[in-house]
């Protein structure tokens, strides 16, 4: 049995990239995933990626400006130096470690269920009452 999926390297030396590289690159692994989903489910694996693609990338800003101000990977690793939202992994779901208001009930659906989503319609009490029942009604 031949498989379509394609082995990405776990790590790679940091490299120097043009912006038509960059953007080549991007289209190419957009490609990956356009390829491999339904058209009409691939923003739903798009956005979550991107939101925890800015996590990641926030977090690794703030790491090496501790590092730089206090020259010690593990007191920069310490919860004290970060005042943003960290997921971790927890049985394979991501978790969030603390509280995190959003904007809007769509906004937390979509980051909770990792897809498109409509929050006044999804979000729903334990006898399935819709937020927009419980809240516009």
């Amino acid at each position: 049995m031949e498989s379509n999926q394609q082995q990405l390297p776990l790590e790679s030396a940091p490299m120097s990239l043009t912006l038509d590289e960059l953007d080549s690159h991007l289209f190419k692994c957009a490609d990956i995933i356009r390829n491999a989903v339904d058209k009409t489910d691939y923003k739903d694996f798009i956005l979550p990626l991107v939101f925890c693609k800015t996590i990641s990338d926030t977090y690794q800003d703030r790491f090496e400006e501790v590092i730089d101000e206090v020259g010690d990977e593990e007191i920069a690793r310490q919860e004290a130096w970060y005042d943003f939202v960290v997921l971790e992994v927890e049985d394979w779901a991501l978790v969030f470690q603390q509280d995190h208001t959003f904007n809007s009930p769509t906004g937390a659906a979509r980051v909770v269920l990792g897809r498109s989503s409509n929050g006044w319609r999804d979000w729903a009490n334990g006898d399935g009452d819709t937020l927009d029942e419980i809240e516009r009604q």
